[in-house]
């Protein structure tokens, strides 16, 4: 029976492949994301690493994973998010309070409608299943209409050459609420399933703890960056560089102590630091450059090391989750969108965007499945809808692209240009 070791070296060679082979090698207008997933995937837990382990399981490999796939999208949640400015939440905060309002809307239209979904498509997980844990299953397949992924979208952006853009912005900013209020009812989620009582009440104050905890985390980071500029300001690119690193470990570990998850702490961090430019400019470009290199193949890489596919599901139930759960986003964002829309933009191009479930719409299938609140079909099914959204985005926006950067001043500070 191979042992952890075995798992490592198939997690290396994985990676070695997408950094060396793939990234610099793949032809121009290819959608990257499912290749990285496919090398992961063949050399992973759905391919060569599966088949030799026969079902084991390896600790240290696995942690080994994790710490790998935290630091890659560390690089890339930072060095997007540092683009980004808080000067959009005055300039654009009518569109990005609609966008996440609309996204709100979508997951109550989901739990309006989910058990049509049951009838027209019974979930064989479902067999058995009765109060809370039924009533928690049904609120993770609702959760995975809402949730949205900013990695894969950081990325599809980078790629299209949209990520300074006022769009992009709108989205990544809308997205980052929207998931605060996905975990939070994530835990009410887990409340039904363990018996407690979670009505609506209790969700409500658990979405508007998550929320001011956010916020009180970015208050936090930003006094943290003026200490830093205040008694450092003349410090090496190399000091500079510890101190960036510093800060950002620091923001992450509070948001994690604040229980609102690493993964905005990794925004947060992105967020504040990117309000001194000229002091933090030197090492954001060059942890953008690795993140370029390493950091986005590398992480996608290990999302598809992690992905195992089981055919004991109910593969209509997965095919109709996909539909329906897709439908209600896009046409819900759509809608909304005509109000936010300017210059070349179209309605659906938020619809689409804001549909990517991508990373965490993966963290949110492996922590349900995890916790026992959902079975293998309802895993297959918010797995196979994130990948699908993601990469249904990706070739949207590459195709959208040039149109939606029409509208956008030359002379302006979102400028992008595709450099793809």
């Amino acid at each position: 029976m191979p042992d952890a070791a075995t798992s490592l070296m198939l997690l290396g060679l994985a990676g070695i492949v997408s950094i060396l082979a793939v990234r610099p090698n793949l032809p121009h207008g290819v959608p990257d994301i499912p290749v990285y997933l496919a090398v992961g995937m063949f050399f992973g837990a759905g391919g060569l690493e599966g088949l030799w382990t026969v079902g084991a399981t390896h600790p240290v490999a696995a942690d080994v994973l994790k710490a790998v796939q935290f630091l890659s999208l560390y690089l890339l949640m930072f060095t997007s998010c540092s683009g980004l400015r808080f000067t959009l939440l005055r300039e654009q905060s009518t569109s990005i309070a609609l966008l996440v309002a609309a996204s709100i809307l979508a997951f109550g239209i989901a739990l309006t409608t989910v058990s049509f979904l049951d009838r027209l498509a019974p979930n064989p997980d479902m067999v058995g299943l009765s109060g809370g844990a039924r009533s928690a299953y049904l609120l993770v397949f609702c959760l995975g209409v809402m949730v949205c992924s900013i990695p894969f979208l950081t990325k599809i952006f980078i790629s299209a050459g949209l990520h300074r853009s006022k769009f992009a912005s709108n989205v990544l900013l809308a997205a980052c609420f929207v998931d605060v209020i996905v975990w939070a009812i994530f835990a009410v989620a887990i409340g039904l399933r363990n018996g407690g009582a979670a009505d609506f009440s209790a969700a409500t104050t658990e979405v508007l703890i998550s929320t001011g905890l956010f916020f009180l985390a970015i208050g936090i980071g930003i006094v943290l960056v003026n200490v830093v500029e205040r008694q450092f300001s003349n410090l090496t690119p190399a000091k500079l560089m510890l101190a960036t690193l510093g800060l950002s470990g620091g923001i992450i570990t509070l948001t994690a102590m604040f229980e609102i998850g690493t993964l905005l702490g990794m925004m947060i961090a992105g967020l504040v630091v990117g309000t001194k430019p000229r002091l933090f400019g030197r090492s954001i470009a060059s942890l953008e450059h690795l993140s370029t290199r390493v950091g986005t193949p590398l992480y996608f890489t290990c999302v598809g090391f992690g992905i195992s596919f089981s055919m004991e599901v109910g593969l209509w139930t997965v095919v109709v989750f996909f539909f329906w759960s897709s439908m209600i986003k896009v046409g819900t964002l759509t809608l909304a969108s005509l109000l936010v829309v300017r210059g070349t933009e179209r309605p659906l191009d938020y619809g689409m965007a804001l549909n990517t479930r991508g990373g965490p719409g993966l963290v949110l299938a492996a922590a349900s499945y995890a916790e026992g609140l959902i079975g293998m079909t309802g895993f297959f099914a918010l797995t196979a809808a994130s990948i699908v959204t993601a990469i249904g985005t990706d070739l949207y926006m590459r195709h959208s692209a040039s149109r939606i950067l029409l509208n956008e001043s030359p002379s302006g500070r979102f400028v992008a240009v595709a450099q793809k």
